[in-house]
């Protein structure tokens, strides 16, 4: 055997490049740059409301990246935005940004621009949550240090809940949820200790918290709650039977389960509609 010879792995078949698809970095004047209209031929996403305001108040050129448009020489080189329409709505709403970077890739037609649009959009792969979870904490947001603190609380002892980042985030962002939510971190901790074989689920930490912000301003963290919970056991309190396919999905139509006959039978339920009043929950 010849030990000179080296193996060497086969080399990669690639697409060969096409330079005419290849983008030119630029940066244009926000004057030149149009968002296309969203009708029949339109390709770009809907604007959401807000956003754009949000971006041109807390604008950082560190968040902007770069704008993905598109050259039409059918329309005379007019030059659209494939991507970050929202961007562009942010700096024409200041008026102290003149020029913006942008990555101009040419298009002949309609067919060729949207096909750039579904090109750049389909093949970006978001960023999980935990990796980006991590990266909130590093950058010291707020939202998402909050919801870190409640975490460790829940998890003195061990972990609790399934997967309960994701849910913990989102009732810190608004002070009401956080507030419910922490009401009932000392309770999610009394049933996880009295149940220790029956594991916590997302679900259930969700629908909890739901119920809790409902029923204000009685508490779920009263002791006779706690005492009828401790009671019926996590078993009976998980049980979805009766409330629909999507009361595991949907935090409002577990807590009015929990809520309902064979749970906690709350009186007069958080979830009660007087139609004489025209309210409801």
């Amino acid at each position: 055997m010849d030990t000179d010879v080296k193996t060497r792995k086969p080399r990669a078949n690639f697409a060969a490049l096409n330079n005419r698809h290849k983008g030119k970095l630029l940066w244009l004047d926000v004057k030149d740059l149009i968002i296309p209209d969203q009708g029949q031929e339109g390709y770009q996403r809907e604007a959401v409301t807000g956003h754009a305001s949000k971006i041109a108040a807390n604008f950082d050129w560190r968040l902007f990246g770069v704008l993905d448009v598109v050259k039409r020489s059918d329309l005379g080189g007019r030059l659209e935005v494939a991507d970050g329409g929202n961007r562009l709505r942010a700096v024409k709403i200041r008026n102290d940004i003149a020029e913006v970077p942008c990555i101009v890739h040419n298009a002949n037609n309609n067919e060729e621009a949207a096909s750039i649009f579904t090109g750049i959009n389909i093949n970006r792969k978001a960023i999980s949550f935990n990796p980006l979870h991590k990266a909130m904490l590093l950058a010291r947001d707020e939202t998402h240090q909050k919801a870190q603190q409640v975490w460790d609380d829940l998890n003195i002892s061990g972990p609790i809940i399934f997967e309960p980042m994701k849910p913990i985030v989102k009732f810190c962002r608004k002070p009401h949820e956080h507030e419910a939510m922490l009401r009932m971190v000392p309770v999610l901790r009394l049933l996880s200790s009295a149940f220790p074989r029956t594991r916590i689920t997302a679900d259930f930490f969700k629908g909890l918290v739901t119920l809790e912000m409902m029923m204000a301003p009685r508490s779920l963290s009263d002791q006779k709650w706690i005492r009828k919970m401790k009671a019926l056991g996590l078993e009976k309190l998980t049980d979805f039977a009766g409330a629909g396919a999507t009361s595991g999905r949907h935090p409002r139509l577990f807590a009015e389960v929990l809520a309902g006959r064979q749970r906690l039978n709350i009186r007069p339920s958080p979830f009660y509609h007087n139609p004489k009043k025209g309210g409801g929950a």
